[in-house]
């Protein structure tokens, strides 16, 4: 299987780094519209329509990912900790692809609502 960001490249007919610097931004918390406004620099000029078809790309690239391989934990660093740099990020999701697959099972013995109830979301 071709890496989502290479797929999707080739898809756009674009750079594969502009894709991984687009899917850095939004992974980040920016938005489509910002990203293409504001970002073009880091972008290499991608449009909104080309980011909008992006965002869409991966969320269901990403989708079909854990669908097929539900065994596979994979964290995005972003999601993790969002505020540390990259050193930082790569390590605290290091951290959790190996904490995640130990403690999923008894979090889903648990259930969604135990775990709200104990303070955990």
């Amino acid at each position: 299987m071709k890496a989502i960001n290479l797929r999707i490249a080739e898809e756009l007919g674009v750079r594969e780094q502009q894709v991984a610097a687009a899917i850095s931004l939004l992974d980040g918390g920016a938005t489509v519209p910002f990203v293409a406004r504001y970002r073009k620099e880091a972008t290499g000029a991608l449009d909104y329509a080309q980011l909008r078809t992006l965002e869409e790309r991966l969320r269901y690239l990403r989708a079909v990912a854990e669908r097929e391989f539900p065994a596979i934990a994979a964290s995005l660093s972003a999601e993790v900790v969002p505020e540390l740099r990259e050193y930082e990020r790569a390590t605290t999701t290091l951290a959790n692809a190996f904490v995640q697959p130990l403690m999923d099972p008894p979090a889903r013995v648990m259930g969604p609502e135990n775990l709200q109830c104990a303070g955990v979301d």
